[in-house]
């Protein structure tokens, strides 16, 4: 074999594993000699149907696998649009673009070698006509991928290389946490008076746009029961807050309810901040310590001196305060789109929440 302006070294050696391996180096190379020679060291049929114009270079630091060879020449060939196929008795040359419609092997594994194959993937989770349009854009524009909805089955043409790529893809998202449900009785609330604070919550909590975390919340009222689906970090986390709200219903007063308050003036963002470091003084009672009246200048309530019930201001609930019932505080979201909190508390606590919103959602004075 005739080449110029080549310098060709082509060494035989054996790796500490006895595997046979060739060092390679080659300079201003036709590519059809290339694939001759690949064909000669492989002991492989090789057709090629026209001539194959260019030049390659090549320099090997270590000696590559034998088996190696052809997915080189296929990365050399790419790089002219074409691609070898497996024939079983032989490998022909073909352009990349058409390889797909070439009778290219079809597999359920990915297997060795380094030509393009057809593999087929079984989904259990995943819907396959989803799962293609994502992966779609991560193929090479030779490569092609179908899906199919009875059997719920992908078949994608493709290198070995990128092959894998997709099938680890495809792993992670067939082996995602599966959602769980669990069903919750209500010991002393009643199922249809909290159940739109409990979607509302879940909603507020768990991203909808993300499958993976929403919460879907349903309701039985044949048992007084709430049903939870999703994950089961997410369940166990809105789980708290139904027992916050199933509590007997003669403290009813304390029990706490889902308020969406909108804002005129003021921007959510910086009104949940300044409300948030208000809560921690926030009680559950209104005439405490932690009363906003007090924004307005409103006069303090004294300590009570003996044990009598501290009368609270006219503008306040009256009654006997109690102080041995734990009380939960009250929670605040930001709903930006709406420019609205959302809010978690009881009626007391959401009588303070609204005052101090009343005082400060004012309009700013114009310049």
């Amino acid at each position: 074999m005739k080449f110029s302006k080549i310098a060709l070294g082509l060494l035989l050696s054996f790796g500490m594993a006895y595997a046979e391996k060739v060092n390679v180096n080659f300079k201003n190379l036709e590519i059809g000699d290339f694939i001759k020679m690949i064909g000669k060291i492989t002991g492989e049929n090789i057709l090629v149907d026209g001539e194959i114009k260019g030049k390659i270079n090549f320099v090997s630091q270590q000696p590559i696998e034998k088996s190696e060879l052809i997915p080189l020449a296929n990365a050399i060939l790419e790089s002219k649009k074409m691609t070898l196929i497996n024939r079983g008795e032989y490998y022909q040359v073909v352009k990349s673009p058409d390889a797909a419609g070439e009778g290219v092997e079809v597999r359920e594994t990915i297997g060795t070698g380094g030509t393009m194959r057809t593999v087929v993937f079984q989904l259990t989770k995943a819907n396959a006509a989803v799962i293609r349009t994502k992966i779609k854009p991560l193929l090479h524009k030779s490569a092609k991928v179908i899906s199919f909805k009875k059997n719920n089955l992908l078949a994608i043409t493709a290198y070995p290389h990128t092959l894998k790529s997709i099938k680890q893809l495809i792993d992670k998202i067939e082996n995602k946490p599966s959602n769980t449900s669990q069903v919750y009785t209500l010991q002393n609330a009643y199922v249809k008076d909290i159940f739109a604070n409990v979607q509302a919550m879940a909603k507020s909590l768990f991203a909808q746009d993300i499958e993976s975390e929403k919460v879907s919340v349903m309701q039985d009222l044949s048992s007084n029961s709430i049903v939870l689906v999703g994950s089961s970090k997410n369940i166990q986390e809105l789980v708290s807050y139904i027992q916050q709200l199933d509590i007997p219903r003669q403290a009813s007063g304390d029990v706490q309810r889902m308020y969406v308050i909108p804002l005129e003036n003021s921007n959510v963002e910086e009104m949940e901040k300044i409300l948030s470091r208000l809560l921690p003084q926030m009680t559950g009672n209104l005439g405490t310590s932690g009363s906003i009246n007090a924004l307005e200048g409103a006069a303090a309530v004294p300590p009570a001196t003996n044990t009598a019930p501290v009368t609270p201001p006219s503008s306040t609930r009256t009654g006997p305060i109690p102080t041995d019932t734990k009380v939960q505080r009250a929670v605040i979201a930001s709903d930006i789109e709406r420019n609205a909190l959302i809010v978690l508390a009881n009626e007391a606590q959401i009588q303070n929440i609204r005052e101090t919103i009343r005082i400060l959602d004012v309009e700013k004075a114009q310049v």
